[in-house]
Order: C-alpha cells, then sequence, then structure tokens
C-alpha cells in the first residue's frame, strides 16, 4: 500500500513495503526529487539497490557477518562477498510494516522483528515516521528491544534533484565531515579513516561531483563513492548539501557518519515514469554508524540496550534556489 502526505511546500508518498519513500515532490518546481518505481513489483525485481527504503536492523556492511555483544557472538547470513550487507535475510526493506497512524502531512508505520530474526538478538519494535514540515521531511525511527542488541537504521532514498532526466554528475555537493574511511577489496570499510584534503573524496567546498569522479582516487568503488564520512558524534548538525541550478537538498541528522553512494552500480533499467535509471543516477545521503563499528575500536557503537528506547533522525530540507 502507498499512502500519500502534503503540506503546503511537499508532496510525499510512503510505501508500507520496506516502508520506503517513493517520491519527494518539490511542489513549485513539480521536480520528485528521489528515485523509485510505479509499483511494489520494481522494488522486488530490483531488491538489491534498496532504492527509497528503510534499512535494517543494521545498515551498510557487518564483517564476515559477526559481532559480538557482551559475552555472546552473533552470526548473520551473508550475502556481499563474505561479509553481511544490509542485515541480509532479516532486511526490513522487503518486509510489509504496519500503518500505526496517518495524517494529512505525516506517517508512522510499525514492524515487529522476532528475536535472531536473521540472527540478530532479542524482539525489537520498531516505529518509522515520515513527516513534512514546511520545506522539511523528517525521517525518524524509534526502536525498543527486550535484549542488548545493535539498532543501526537508515533511509536508503536515492536523490536526483534533476528530476531523474540526466544523472547527478552536475549537482554540487558539501559534506561537513572532512574525514572518510577506506574499503577494503571486498567494498568493507576499514578501521582506517583519511584526511580528505587534496584527495577526490573532498566536498568540504561546493563541488562538482562529477569533477571528483575525473579526478578519481585508488580507494574509489566502480569508478565513484561508497564509503563512510565519518563526524562520531551524536549532536545535530549539518551532514550535506546537495544543489543544482534549481534546487537545494540540506541533510542534517544526529547519527555519526554519513554514508554517501553515488549509484556507481545500478545496472540500466524502468524506474518512475517510465524514465531510465544508469549509473551515477542518484545519490544517497545515508546517516548512520559507522559500517562494522560494532567491530572496531573507537568508534560509536550501534547498540541498543535491553527495554530502553533509541530514537534517531533524518531531516531533509528541500528548497528552490
Amino acid at each position: 500500500m502507498i499512502c500519500r502526505i502534503e503540506n503546503e511546500k511537499l508532496i510525499a508518498k510512503v510505501s508500507t513495503l520496506g516502508a520506503t519513500l517513493v517520491s519527494l515532490v518539490e511542489k513549485e518546481s513539480g521536480i520528485d526529487i528521489v528515485l523509485g518505481y510505479d509499483d511494489e513489483k520494481g522494488y522486488l525485481l530490483h531488491s538489491g539497490d534498496h532504492i527509497g527504503a528503510t534499512v535494517g536492523r543494521n545498515a551498510n556492511r557487518i564483517a564476515k557477518g559477526q559481532f559480538r555483544i557482551g559475552e555472546e557472538t552473533y552470526q548473520l547470513s551473508i550475502n556481499n562477498g563474505p561479509n553481511n550487507l544490509h542485515s541480509g535475510v532479516s532486511d526490513f526493506s522487503f518486509r510489509a510494516f504496519d500503518v500505526k497512524e496517518v495524517k494529512d502531512d505525516s506517517i508512522t508505520l510499525s514492524i515487529t522483528d522476532n528475536d535472531m530474526s536473521g540472527g540478530f538478538p532479542g524482539n525489537l519494535k520498531l516505529d518509522v515516521t515520515y513527516k513534512l514540515e514546511g520545506n522539511d521531511l523528517l525521517f525518524r525511527f524509534d526502536g525498543i528491544c527486550d535484549r542488548d542488541s545493535i539498532l543501526n537504521v537508515t533511509s536508503h532514498s536515492y536523490f536526483n534533484l534533476n528530476g531523474a532526466d540526466e544523472n547527478i554528475c552536475n549537482h554540487e555537493l558539501k559534506l561537513y565531515a572532512g574525514r572518510v574511511s577506506l574499503n577494503d577489496d571486498d567494498g568493507m570499510a576499514t578501521d582506517k579513516v583519511i584526511d580528505v584534503t587534496g584527495t577526490a573524496f573532498d566536498f568540504t567546498d561546493f563541488t562538482v561531483i562529477g569533477d571528483n569522479f575525473r579526478k578519481g582516487h585508488e580507494n574509489f568503488s566502480n569508478g565513484g563513492i561508497d564509503h563512510n564520512y565519518v563526524f562520531e558524534n551524536m549532536e545535530d548538525k549539518e551532514i550535506a548539501v546537495l544543489r543544482n541550478d534549481r534546487l537545494e537538498l540540506e541533510v542534517r541528522s544526529d547519527l555519526p557518519c554519513v554514508h554517501v553512494y553515488t549509484s556507481n552500480f545500478i545496472d540500466r533499467f524502468t524506474g518512475k515514469y517510465g524514465k531510465e535509471y544508469r549509473k551515477y543516477w542518484g545519490i544517497c545521503l545515508e546517516c548512520d554508524y559507522y559500517a562494522n563499528g560494532i567491530n572496531y575500536e573507537g568508534f560509536i557503537k550501534p547498540i541498543i540496550k535491553a527495554n530502553e528506547e533509541v530514537s534517531h533522525y533524518i531531516r531533509y530540507t528541500v528548497r528552490k534556489r
């Protein structure tokens, strides 16, 4: 089921399949700034791209699908080389959420994930809320679990301010993080974090994305970015600004990292409105915890304590320029 919410500035559509953001339209320009499909079949057919989905219990990768909490070691499914990506078989992206509450400008969806589902301990109850506030779309998740476990949820929307009429190489991007993780040969973030200054990862000032693609870096993934940018604090903060000559998207969050993915591995296929999507056709700004941070020292752990409610948010502000 797809639900529509609207205010004076924005229209959003959300599917109960994966609590997925199907569309986000800036009303004055009429531009839909997220990739998606006309029906649920498209999301299932191209499930590996996670387009618009709410990803959890754990977004991003966990090395060998293994982690420890206290004295217990847990094993997740392996679905990305030797690693677990986006929670593997238990990923929320392709599961049905219940509609908990709908208003004109907001919707809250809920899901219950059973103890040891996909290898994760504890019975988890999760609410996902999309709320329009002026020019803002607020994405918030609230979770509670009856055992110590992992909770690292993100929105996997692909943004394209051109309305998906062309790729995002002409977009300008500014990231407020000056450090980025390096990946191993399997795309897993290592615990090595570098200063971006002078590299093709540097977006500390507004930079045309395609210019940095052309500059290149030996650690790029298939010619683009698929990397964690590191803040490592839980404060409200500016994460990124994406803009072209018509629109500007600002991202804020209280989560400690943003995983930037420039759709380097998208194969050619048809999305909404009959538009063809290809490589570099969208950019994901996935606010989350450090990839595999549960297994590294020196990073904030995505641990949810038994019976303690956890809440985090990502705020997207869409403006005409």
